[in-house]
């Protein structure tokens, strides 16, 4: 795992967050020594010659999701449903690419190009069909 968990001290000054092995790299390039103190959120400072940092590692708590991130996991759901009913309308097609420019600057970069890819491809298929294949079919 690389999770950055770890942070360091010495001389009063604490600097991190690290990982494993960003911690083992640091030691092996000699840029900090054994007796810099350690510590995790949930673990108090300790020498790193008396740590294990594989127990440390795997017995620290996995983060949760933050708030924030579920409000996207929300926003992502009315994204990809404004783009999967953009064949409608172009109105629908336009609320569907501002919200994907919307999602786009607020750092969702991936949901935000997939939906509007997304809107695109289906606003094309609806503009087909209902141009060419519906007034051939209801004739």
């Amino acid at each position: 795992m690389d999770k950055k968990i770890f942070y360091i001290r010495w001389k009063g000054k604490e600097s991190g967050a690290f990982s494993k092995k960003e911690i083992l790299d640091m030691l092996n390039v000699g840029k900090i020594g054994y007796l810099y103190k350690i510590r995790t959120k949930s673990t108090q400072w300790q020498l790193i010659k008396d740590v294990n940092l594989d127990e440390i590692e795997s017995a620290e708590p996995e983060e949760s999701k933050s708030k924030a991130e579920y409000k996207t996991d929300y926003f992502a759901i009315i994204l990809y449903s404004t783009a999967g009913l953009s064949f409608l309308s172009l109105w629908i097609l336009s609320v569907s690419i501002a919200l994907s420019m919307y999602a786009y600057l607020m750092n969702d970069k991936k949901n935000a190009i997939a939906s509007l890819i997304f809107a695109l491809i289906i606003s094309l298929c609806g503009f087909f069909f209902f141009e060419t294949i519906f007034p051939t079919i209801s004739e």
